[in-house]
C-alpha cells in the first residue's frame, strides 16, 4: 500500500471525510505511512476525532509549536505551510535536513503532477492557482530511476536523490554528471521515468559509465 497525504478540510473533501467521519472546517493534515493513520489537528478538534475515530493516531498542532507561528504574525497561508512542512518532518515523511530544507521550500509538487495543468503563480499574493488541463485526471508521471536531473551545458547534473530508488541504491550521489545515455551524446530522453525493468548506462563526464536499471519504487 503506498503512503498518503493529504491535506484539506473534511467538510468539503470527501477524501478526508471518508478517513476522518468527523466535520472539520480548517485544513488538517492526514497521512498514512506504512501501517500508521495520522491526522496533525488542532488540540480543540482532538476530542471528537477521538470519539468517532478512535483507530486514528493524534499529533497535536501545539507540538508542531504552532503558537511560536501565530504570535510572529505572519500570514494564514504562511503558517499553514509551515505546519504542514513540520508535520510531515514530525511523522518522518522527510528528514529534517531533507532537500526540501536544503532548497529552502515548505514542500515540492513533481513536474509529473504539475504538467497537465496550466499555472498563475501570484508572488504579492503568495498563491500558486492551477487551472486543469484536458489531461488533468492522467496519472502523475513518476520517477523509476530516483534522479532528479538538470540540464547544464551538454551534460545533466543530478540535484537529488530520492531516497530507496535504483539510483539510492546503486550509491548515486547529488552533484555527479552524466555526459552519455545508452552511449547517446549529449545525454537526453525521458530515461529518469522510463519503463520500470529497462536497464540504461550512463556515461560519466568522468569517463566511468553506470548502469541503471529502472523500477517502480514508489
Amino acid at each position: 500500500m503506498p503512503d498518503v497525504l493529504i491535506y484539506g478540510d473534511s467538510v468539503r473533501n470527501p477524501e478526508l471525510r471518508h478517513e476522518v467521519p468527523v466535520p472539520i472546517t480548517d485544513g488538517f493534515l492526514y497521512v498514512e505511512k506504512g501501517e500508521r493513520r495520522v491526522v496533525v489537528l488542532h488540540a480543540l478538534e482532538i476530542p471528537r476525532v477521538r470519539e468517532e475515530a478512535p483507530e486514528l493516531e493524534i499529533v497535536p498542532l501545539e507540538q508542531l509549536d504552532a503558537d511560536e507561528l501565530f504570535s510572529q504574525g505572519l500570514q494564514d497561508w504562511e503558517i499553514q505551510n509551515e505546519l504542514v512542512l513540520r508535520g510531515c518532518r514530525e511523522l518522518s515523511i522527510e528528514r529534517a535536513d531533507g532537500y526540501s530544507r536544503r532548497i529552502g521550500v515548505a514542500g515540492r509538487i513533481g513536474s509529473g503532477f504539475l504538467r497537465h495543468y496550466r499555472i498563475l503563480l501570484d508572488p504579492t499574493a503568495g498563491q500558486m492557482l492551477l487551472s486543469p488541463g484536458p489531461d488533468a485526471d492522467a496519472p502523475p508521471v513518476r520517477s523509476t530511476s530516483g534522479l532528479l536531473v538538470e540540464r547544464q551545458a551538454d551534460a545533466l547534473v543530478v540535484l537529488h536523490v530520492m531516497k530507496g530508488g535504483p539510483a539510492d541504491s546503486a550509491g548515486w550521489r547529488a552533484g555527479e554528471r552524466i555526459c552519455s545515455v545508452d552511449g547517446i551524446t549529449p545525454p537526453g530522453g525521458d530515461w529518469p521515468a522510463g519503463k520500470p525493468g529497462r536497464t540504461v548506462a550512463l556515461g560519466l563526464c568522468g569517463g566511468e559509465t553506470r548502469t541503471l536499471k529502472l523500477a517502480a519504487f514508489y
